[in-house]
């Protein structure tokens, strides 16, 4: 089995994941419209967040963020 996460639920291998076509995007500076289905596992709530965004690892960040306070 490939193991997609390590233990802190970050991807392992995120580059290698890519589409081509992406870097060409990014070193241009062009937008795109790519959005990431994600999951986001609490375990302070034993709950799974469900979402989209074109950001998941900053959505990951500010949930951590609301549960510390």
């Amino acid at each position: 089995a490939v193991k997609l996460i390590d233990d802190d639920w970050n991807p392992l291998a995120w580059d290698k994941r890519q589409s081509r076509g992406r870097e060409k995007d990014v070193e241009s500076g062009s937008q795109t419209d790519r959005n990431y289905a994600y999951f986001i596992y609490s375990r302070a709530k034993d709950r799974v967040k469900i979402g989209v965004s074109k950001n998941p690892w900053a959505r990951k960040n500010d949930i951590e963020n609301k549960e510390k306070n």
